[in-house]
């Protein structure tokens, strides 16, 4: 049975948007991270989900404030959920500016994004990336 199935991955979701606990949201995005690693299905399920997509902003937004831990761990869930669904890469451009973050763990995390969607368009295989108005898939 998928983790994500017994908890209920919409309470999940809605905990971690209505908290203001830095270190609750610190720790549910660790668990997204850890749980699209392990179970593959999960990411299936994340990225058809319509808060997905304001996972990237909440990147962003802790990533501003120093709050690093969060940034990273969303990062590699999105990274894992790449790995499986590239439907939304064409949202990653609001990252490519984190490509040269002195971070490392950060930097590891965004590159693993990129990389998991290199060669889903046809002028990323000729020219390499260059950010999108949206993908043609080959």
């Amino acid at each position: 049975m998928l983790i994500f199935e017994k908890v209920g991955i919409n309470i999940l979701f809605k905990l971690y948007e209505e908290t203001s606990y830095h270190h609750i949201k610190e720790r549910l995005s660790g668990v997204f991270a850890n749980l699209t690693q392990l179970e593959t299905e999960n990411c299936a399920k994340l990225a058809k989900l319509p808060s997905f997509v304001n996972l990237f902003k909440e990147v962003l937004l802790n990533y501003s404030q120093k709050k690093f831990e969060i940034s990273k761990n969303l990062l590699m869930m999105i990274a894992n959920v790449f790995d499986v669904d590239k439907s939304l890469s064409s949202l990653i451009d609001c990252f490519e500016f984190l490509l040269d973050c002195e971070r490392e763990e950060i930097n590891c995390q965004v590159v693993r994004i990129y990389s998991n969607i290199i060669g889903y368009t046809k002028e990323w295989l000729t020219d390499g990336y260059k950010p999108t108005e949206g993908l043609k898939k080959i």
